[in-house]
């Protein structure tokens, strides 16, 4: 399948190189054990980091911004990927109006959470603190399974990332996106990008990562409209995280949250105990917290 935008995204990628070498150091230390062991603190950085780098979306570039090779379009692509980083690190929760982001890491680390699905929205450095979240949930908890070993309770845990199948687009994140991005890390001239892009390289070889593709993401229906296969997709999965402009279809940000809850209670595998959390548009970060928050998702609309 021809990209009409893959200069575009390789542009978007190449230009987000120094905020890409500053995230990762602090993913490989949350891999290899580092950060005293709180291991909620660590997957909460990156919860903040995916949300913020929806900032780094290309459908909202002005023209000649991330597609522009050299000169003001590389160096406001770079500024504004650092810019992200930086707010995620530092200003991240202050600037949102809602911000349960520890409840959610609390949710990404509960268990019987094995299947976490992220619906993918953008390529580039969006995509990049995507893959760098779900790299901290794969590896945040097998150090939780590592500490408890022994335990029958100490699980291991399946991302599924929820791609488009179509460019339809200029960022739409896609298969072969995830796929380039992950050789691009392993490829770079930076040590620590190269060791987590190898990493992330052996979350795919070894299942630990799942890329599924789907037309749904790339069409313009809104969430309650969402076709049956990619509502069943959501349905498998014991968390998802949403957010952007695909969490934002069609659905006010108060009514997000309930109704992808609702989504679920739809189909016939939903629990009441079952976590979601839903980021959406730098705005609001939250999991539901009592099941009548749950039993309130079927009558939102």
């Amino acid at each position: 399948m021809i990209d009409p935008f893959q200069g575009d995204k390789d542009a978007g990628l190449a230009a987000c190189a120094g905020a890409v070498g500053a995230l990762a150091p602090r993913l490989n230390d949350l891999a290899a054990g580092g950060g005293g062991g709180d291991l909620v603190a660590g997957v909460r950085l990156f919860v903040l980091l995916s949300l913020w780098g929806n900032r780094m979306d290309l459908s909202i570039w002005p023209a000649g911004g991330a597609g522009a090779c050299g000169g003001a379009g590389e160096e406001a692509s770079a500024t504004r990927a650092h810019a992200a980083f930086a707010e995620a690190m530092s200003a991240g929760e202050r600037c949102l109006l809602h911000d349960d982001s520890a409840a959610a890491a609390n949710a990404l680390l509960a268990h019987g959470c094995e299947r976490v699905g992220i619906v993918v929205d953008n390529a580039g450095f969006e995509l990049v603190c995507d893959l760098a979240l779900a790299d901290a949930i794969v590896c945040a908890r097998r150090r939780a399974a590592a500490a408890a070993a022994g335990s029958s309770s100490a699980r291991q845990v399946t991302v599924t990332l929820h791609v488009k199948a179509h460019p339809t687009f200029v960022s739409d994140a896609m298969c072969k996106d995830v796929r380039a991005t992950v050789a691009a890390m392993c490829e770079s001239g930076d040590a620590a990008v190269a060791v987590m892009g190898h990493r992330w390289n052996s979350h795919i070889e070894a299942g630990a990562w799942v890329i599924k593709p789907a037309f749904a993401w790339a069409q313009p229906q809104p969430l309650w409209e969402l076709p049956r296969g990619a509502r069943n997709s959501l349905a498998a999965e014991d968390l998802v995280v949403i957010k952007g402009a695909e969490g934002g279809k069609g659905l006010p940000t108060t009514s997000l949250l309930l109704f992808t809850v609702s989504i679920l209670a739809q189909s016939r595998r939903y629990d009441a105990r079952a976590n979601i959390s839903c980021l959406y548009c730098r705005s609001r970060i939250s999991h539901p917290k009592t099941q009548a928050e749950l039993v309130q998702a079927p009558s939102v609309y």
